[in-house]
């Protein structure tokens, strides 16, 4: 008969695979509040944009303050813009995201001091100066 139990499972066997079950639960639900609070998602659009309101192409940026790859791509991007003329392009947006990779520790800070300095700019297109 397929369903013959050969063994017998006792009262303390049950009641020991119950508590490891819920303690193991709350573990995975306790590390995952935990992870949550790590770096918490915006409640509104990061970046700093510039060009036209109404653009035809928008272009996006991710760079990571720390990172070298970033910093050579943003310097390229930059001169690329510039030879576009994006202060008075019509067609053309382009927004930079301050973006911490995670090989950095300090890449999150700096992401986070970027927003903060913006939050504080009067003018909000000396962020690009």
């Amino acid at each position: 008969n397929l369903f013959n139990i050969s063994k017998k499972i006792s009262i303390p066997e049950i009641l020991m695979s119950r508590s490891l079950f819920a303690v193991s639960l709350i573990v995975i639900i306790a590390s995952s509040a935990i992870a949550e609070q790590i770096v918490p998602i915006p409640s509104g659009p990061m970046g700093h944009s510039k060009g036209s309101d109404t653009p035809t192409f928008h272009i996006e940026g991710f760079f990571d303050l720390f990172d070298d790859k970033s910093y050579n791509a943003w310097t390229n991007l930059q001169a690329s813009l510039n030879n576009f003329n994006i202060d008075n392009n019509s067609t053309l947006r382009f927004t930079f995201h301050g973006f911490a990779l995670s090989r950095n520790r300090h890449s999150y800070l700096a992401a986070q001091g970027l927003q903060v300095i913006s939050d504080f700019l009067i003018n909000k297109n000396d962020i690009w100066t």
